[in-house]
């Protein structure tokens, strides 16, 4: 079967379709079997994709047991907000989780080479997960809108806010890119660029993994957030909503 594959995974696969064999029964097989293609280089996740099975959502017709066949017209479409690329705070962005092969020298290559995007990359250790990028990528664009950066660029505003501090040179060494480190590349611009830059990122040679699992700890004991503290928050995410705020009043 061949699949169609748009915006976010496009750029994950670095093609615009694949071919599933043996065929798939269902979109819940389909999705496992084009995981399994990836090889490591990154996760295609069910809970943020759309798959289209002759032009229909395939959430509306079962879900995972949506039945598909080889002569369907099947595309896979990664969505957050509507877009292929998710849109935090009106601006679309691409997030690369990578556990090694960039520092600063590469991160300013990969900026002069896209100059129409904003690119940050963050050492892993910073990054808890999704939901602190796109509340530290909120907080910094807001303060973009209302003229009140710590510094005065969108890029250095990021990395400050997960470092939080309004040192500059502090952030670099707390939370900057290191060569042999994992980090959490974060761009945000148009689909096609962002298309291009993960492209580049893979002929880097780039492999994709997931958020630490060992930056919660880390973060926790950096900020002498305590258990306590945490259990009594009325938060389904307490360390996220945490970190957040305690970004939220550097200044």
């Amino acid at each position: 079967m061949r699949v169609r594959l748009l915006g976010g995974a496009r750029a994950l696969f670095g093609s615009g379709s694949a071919d599933v064999s043996p065929d798939p029964a269902t979109v819940g097989e389909l999705l496992s079997r084009l995981d399994g293609m990836l090889g490591g280089r990154g996760q295609l996740d069910p809970s943020s994709v759309l798959v289209a099975v002759n032009g229909a959502d395939s959430s509306v017709r079962g879900g995972a047991a949506c039945p598909v066949s080889a002569g369907d017209d099947v595309a896979v479409i990664p969505v957050v907000h509507g877009g292929a690329y998710p849109v935090v705070g009106g601006r679309r962005v691409l997030v690369v989780c990578g556990r090694s092969g960039l520092d600063a020298g590469a991160l300013d290559r990969l900026r002069r080479g896209h100059p129409r995007l904003r690119v940050q990359a963050v050492r892993s250790r910073a990054v808890l997960g999704a939901g602190h990028v796109r509340k530290i990528l909120l907080l910094a664009l807001e303060c973009e809108r209302r003229g009140v950066m710590i510094s005065g660029r969108l890029e250095t505003e990021i990395l400050l806010r997960f470092a939080v501090t309004s040192q500059i040179s502090r952030a670099i060494r707390e939370a900057g890119v290191a060569r042999g480190r994992g980090f959490v590349l974060i761009a945000l611009g148009g689909a096609r660029d962002l298309d291009r830059l993960a492209a580049d990122l893979r002929a880097m040679g780039v492999r994709r993994t997931g958020y630490a699992s060992s930056a919660p700890a880390y973060l926790r004991r950096r900020f002498g957030i305590s258990r306590r503290h945490l259990g009594a928050a009325a938060s389904p995410a307490p360390l996220e909503d945490a970190l957040a705020e305690l970004s939220a009043v550097v200044g």
